[in-house]
């Protein structure tokens, strides 16, 4: 093979080496930080999130519609624009369970801020595993015909009975495994379980009591048999000593009287 066919050779392979890592490396998105999400919130209350999106081009064209959703009730939404030197460009605010705004590098938008408020909403399914959730934000790009989910933030929510109902349930499941396994306690968690998520709270807290009870007797039981083995292992082993001992006296009385 001749100088000229290796170089362009390899400058084929080049290029197609090229397009093959462009191809696999996978696409920047809109960078997006939150700040005052809770992990669970009370049915009820009122929460507040923000959300920051920067890098607003790097993977897109310079032009798109920023869309947010919430499942949060009586909900308050504002956003915020912000220029190249961090000054604010405009800001506005939107009622509703959704909204919509624009988002353009023309705009020399180069940061926005999203604020939700609402309440939290109450929970239509209770499950004790996995828990409960509703969707505080979700926020995506819209570009034509096409939407990209940037980010979607779930809360664990709950009600004062439910979550007291949970911790007994948590409680006698801590219990069997301190125990290391009690049958009839696990019976009646998947009983209380059963009543947690038909949302008879009350009954479920009562049974898993009465399961965590249940554990805790058979721990001290357990422990008590532990310690009457152990102690019995011990008398056997002191018996064993005495009687070593009293054989070789017996021992050394027989030779003395032998001598």
């Amino acid at each position: 093979m001749t100088l000229m066919n290796l170089s362009h050779s390899f400058k084929l392979l080049l290029v197609v080496s090229l397009a093959v890592s462009l191809v696999a490396a996978p696409a920047a998105a809109v960078s997006v930080a939150e700040n005052g999400v809770p992990q669970e919130a009370e049915v009820g209350s009122e929460v507040t999130a923000t959300f920051t999106l920067t890098e607003l081009y790097k993977d897109s064209s310079n032009e798109w519609t920023l869309a947010g959703e919430t499942e949060l009730e009586n909900v308050s939404w504002t956003v915020k624009k912000f220029g190249l030197d961090d000054s604010q460009l405009e800001k506005k605010s939107f009622g509703g369970s959704a909204f919509t705004a624009d988002v353009a590098a023309d705009d020399d938008v180069t940061r926005v801020e999203v604020t939700v408020t609402g309440t939290v909403p109450a929970v239509e399914n209770f499950t004790y595993s996995p828990k409960e959730t509703f969707q505080l934000a979700s926020l995506s790009r819209q570009q034509g015909d096409n939407t990209e989910e940037l980010e979607s933030w779930d809360v664990h929510h709950y009600t004062k009975d439910s979550t007291e109902a949970r911790q007994a349930i948590a409680n006698a499941e801590s219990a069997i495994e301190q125990a290391g396994g009690d049958e009839d306690a696990e019976k009646q968690v998947t009983r209380a379980i059963s009543s947690y998520n038909n949302g008879n709270f009350e009954n479920a807290a009562d049974i898993a009591a009465d399961a965590e009870e249940s554990a805790s007797s058979t721990k001290q039981s357990n422990e008590r048999n532990e310690l009457l083995l152990y102690g019995g292992i011990g008398a056997v082993a002191l018996l064993a000593v005495v009687g070593g001992v009293f054989y070789w006296r017996s021992q050394q009385d027989t030779y003395d009287k032998l001598r």
